[in-house]
């Protein structure tokens, strides 16, 4: 019996020019499972806003990170002098101020970056409207930026997974914060996105991310 063959090759040639695009990448926020009650997420889960309870509290980001180099940033909305941003690991009480034990680090307005429980030193700080960039090197180091300049770097001794955090020490006043973990510079419009992109030409961020560092996004 004869039998036709029939060439797959036309029919090959007519996806030769379709391009399938690469998938969105889906960007770290802060976590609504992941904080104390108190601390309330909006805009996205990306604003992270203490009410005036005198309470303490951390709010923690989505991602962990284990292994790599990360870079984030975050916008202060206010200063009180007890609203802290830092890292946080497993142990950490979410009812705590980042910092108030041995499981974080927190960096507040005063410039006091603080772990233990202790003050462990003393560097510029920022205010209300600060932006400030964190590059974590999850092997040792955690450098924070204030408005593009180096305002601290510290060894932080943790081992994965570290989370981004949030926290409010107060006793009544108000942390707010808006976050970029490379999905919007302008920080939903409240400044004009700069479009710097991380070292692998992903993210969205304000200020140049450090070479070598990236997006918390998949």
């Amino acid at each position: 019996m004869a039998v036709t063959v029939i060439s797959a090759a036309p029919y090959l040639a007519l996806f030769d020019n379709v391009r399938v695009p690469p998938a969105p990448i889906v960007f770290a926020t802060m976590d609504p499972n992941n904080k104390a009650t108190f601390m309330i997420l909006s805009e996205n889960n990306l604003r992270c806003v203490s009410n005036s309870s005198a309470s303490w509290g951390i709010a923690n980001a989505t991602t962990g990170l284990t292994t790599g180099k990360y870079y984030w940033e975050a916008l202060s909305l206010s200063a009180v002098t007890a609203q802290g941003v830092g890292i946080t690991v497993a142990g950490v009480n979410m009812n705590q101020y980042s910092g108030g034990d041995a499981f974080a680090w927190g960096y507040f307005p005063s410039g006091a970056y603080w772990n233990g429980g202790v003050n462990q030193g003393t560097s510029g700080g920022y205010t209300n409207g600060s932006i400030l960039g964190f590059a974590l090197d999850t092997a040792g180091n955690f450098d924070i930026y204030v408005n593009g300049v180096l305002g601290v770097s510290i060894t932080h001794g943790f081992t994965g997974p570290i989370f981004p955090a949030i926290s409010d020490g107060s006793t009544g006043s108000v942390c707010d914060f808006m976050t970029n973990f490379g999905q919007d510079s302008s920080f939903n419009g409240r400044r004009t996105a700069q479009g710097n992109t991380d070292s692998f030409g992903k993210g969205d961020f304000y200020y140049v991310p450090p070479v070598g560092y990236k997006t918390l996004g998949t």
